[in-house]
């Protein structure tokens, strides 16, 4: 969290087979918050609790999911995602990035 705080970014990255909790740990469930608005909660109470009036803060996001070698963007409803998936690209500007994302 101190390193985003910092202005960095960061990756949270979740991997296994199916039904094994990656949902449940990141998003969570009920009163269960996953570690996705946990981190949102803190970084926005840090947010809050700014008293430097010359400050300004962006925070942006993207949840995406790999699954059967296909990348799509969980924050499009799926009907309106490309069959066909994201593609990866690399820019000497700004490095590795998902096309779309």
């Amino acid at each position: 969290m101190n390193n985003a705080w910092e202005g960095f970014h960061t990756c949270l990255f979740a991997y296994g087979q199916t039904g094994s909790g990656k949902s449940h740990s990141m998003i969570g469930y009920g009163v269960n918050k996953g570690i996705v608005p946990q981190a949102c909660e803190e970084m926005f109470r840090r947010i809050e609790e700014n008293k430097d009036k010359e400050k300004s803060f962006q925070v942006t996001t993207s949840m995406l999911q790999i699954y059967n070698e296909k990348i799509e963007d969980l924050f499009v409803e799926q009907s309106k995602r490309p069959k066909e998936g994201l593609k990866i690209r690399e820019s000497s500007g700004i490095g590795v990035y998902v096309e779309g994302a």
